[in-house]
């Protein structure tokens, strides 16, 4: 709350993705040349936490030009990060070099990529082999699109376990599924191969 002719405040920035400004003044004030401020979206960081929301600044509306985020995933040890897209429409080109959104398999710059994407189709769903990701949105100065919303969880490895699978144990967000090879049929209970 500020008020008075004192020193311009320090920047604020809220813990999620609103914040309410409310100016009320009397017609005691008369003469007062009020404030001016900027806002812009913040985005990217350390993000320490087992689930969550990842989406471009400004979504659901069009990200803003100019713009660079990077957030670096962590979740307990032992977990996978999966990656799952609600949607997702990003300026489009061949090789994604204008606006494009990069995912990483750790926190390292030299992290192995684990793909670049652009365009408006949903990337598949994407895992890390650890238990740290890094997701880096950039747009550049032209053609702005509605962006990308994607939630992130802790992913368990189902098929190092004792999972049952006569052949081939395939791992999926949240299960795993099991697959015969070829020549066999999976049986109706799921796990055997006929």
């Amino acid at each position: 709350k500020f008020c008075g002719e004192t020193k311009v405040p320090d920047v604020l920035v809220s813990s999620k993705y609103r914040m309410l400004i409310t100016y009320k003044t009397s017609f005691h004030n008369a003469g007062h040349k009020g404030f001016k401020a900027h806002y812009e979206a913040i985005c990217g960081g350390d993000v320490y936490q087992e689930k969550g929301i990842l989406h471009s600044p400004n979504y659901p509306e069009d990200y803003w030009p100019n713009k660079e985020c990077t957030w670096r995933i962590t979740v307990p040890d032992n977990h996978q990060v999966a990656l799952k897209f609600q949607s997702f429409e990003i300026e489009n080109h061949d090789n994604c070099v204008y606006d494009y959104l990069e995912i990483r398999d750790g926190h390292e710059s030299t992290s192995p990529l684990l793909g670049r994407f652009c365009g408006y189709k949903n990337p598949e769903d994407i895992r890390s082999s650890g238990n740290k990701m890094t997701v880096k949105f950039v747009s550049d100065r032209s053609v702005q699109k509605a962006g990308f919303a994607a939630d992130f969880i802790k992913e368990l490895d189902e098929c190092k376990g004792d999972h049952g699978c006569e052949h081939e144990c395939t791992n999926t967000l949240g299960g795993y599924k099991c697959e015969c090879r070829i020549g066999y049929e999976l049986h109706s209970d799921g796990k055997k191969c006929e």
